[in-house]
């Protein structure tokens, strides 16, 4: 039961992460993303945290635009996690 939740949790936060990556694209120099997986990594711990960050910047990529970039700035922003917990 408490794995259905946490994996329902991440998603949540997944979708709500490329929710604001893919609104906030078209304003330059701002990334609220970095924000929202600092807060769900200090609340939800670590795991969440790099799954958020990594699934989040990859889903909305998929629709902002997939390229040989996103694997690193995925892995930019798992950094940002491991660096918030």
């Amino acid at each position: 039961m408490e794995t259905g939740r946490v994996l329902t949790r991440t998603a949540i936060f997944t979708a709500l992460a490329a929710v604001i990556k893919i609104v906030l694209a078209p304003i330059p120099n701002v990334e609220l993303l970095t924000l929202w997986i600092v807060i769900i990594t200090l609340v939800y711990g670590l795991k969440a945290g790099v799954m958020v960050a990594f699934l989040g910047n990859t889903v909305a990529d998929l629709y902002v635009g997939f390229g040989p970039w996103t694997f690193f700035i995925s892995a930019g922003f798992v950094l940002v996690a491991v660096m918030a917990w």
